[in-house]
């Protein structure tokens, strides 16, 4: 869980670490071929081994704070982005504040920007990448196991080569439609499924395949 505490002024300083997404991917992969997670541990055992985990990058203060915002509104919502009015009232922050968080986490990778020269900060909105969602969605909603849904949406897919599949079945493993499309963007940023995107409802894609390279995920290569 992210960790909180006081600054000088007493507003509230969160904390996040920015573990690699593929320790998540990598239990996903077990748990899809039907294997047990190594070692075994429950959900909250694992959150607090990703927290002590060295070599960690960490990011605080506003970047934290507007980070956890972004990934928060695209686990509820498929109207993922986060408009930089709201992300100013609801972090507190100054029009030049906002543009340095936005920045530095475009700089780390973790949001993608939208201009807007309309705007005094310079930016209109923003949005979480697929990886940052999977990096920083458990600290902020430490009861969800990304591991074992990217396992059952792996698991969805026929193993022969070449087949595409309706976005249908994906909805039927009860998994929030806005995390099934955000799951499925990380595992196609990754290389293992191919999705084809649209503009409908509940799901921004409306048909994906396996890759060769989550066949062989999938078999252990």
């Amino acid at each position: 869980m992210p960790s909180m505490t006081l600054n000088s002024t007493g507003r509230p300083l969160l904390s996040l670490v920015l573990p690699s997404p593929r320790i998540f991917l990598a239990d996903g992969i077990r748990f899809a071929r039907g294997l047990q997670y190594e070692p075994q541990e429950t959900l909250a055992d694992f959150n607090q081994r990703i927290q002590r985990l060295e070599g960690l990058q960490h990011i605080n203060g506003d970047r934290a704070r507007l980070l956890a915002m972004t990934v928060r509104k695209a686990n509820t919502t498929l109207e993922e982005y986060v408009e930089a009015e709201e992300a100013m009232k609801e972090v507190a922050l100054t029009a030049g504040a906002y543009r340095e968080a936005v920045e530095e986490l475009a700089a780390l990778g973790l949001v993608t920007p939208h201009t807007n020269m309309n705007h005094p900060s310079g930016y209109g909105r923003a949005i979480a990448t697929p990886n940052a969602f999977v990096q920083v969605l458990c600290q902020v909603e430490p009861h969800v196991d990304l591991r074992r849904e990217l396992g059952r949406l792996l698991a969805v897919f026929p193993k022969t080569a070449g087949t595409m599949i309706a976005s249908t079945p994906f909805l039927a493993l009860s998994i929030p439609p806005p995390r099934v499309q955000w799951l499925m963007e990380f595992l196609r940023d990754q290389e293992l499924v191919r999705i084809w995107e649209g503009d409908g409802r509940p799901l921004w894609f409306y048909r994906a395949e396996l890759l060769v390279k989550g066949r062989l995920a999938l078999r252990g290569e």
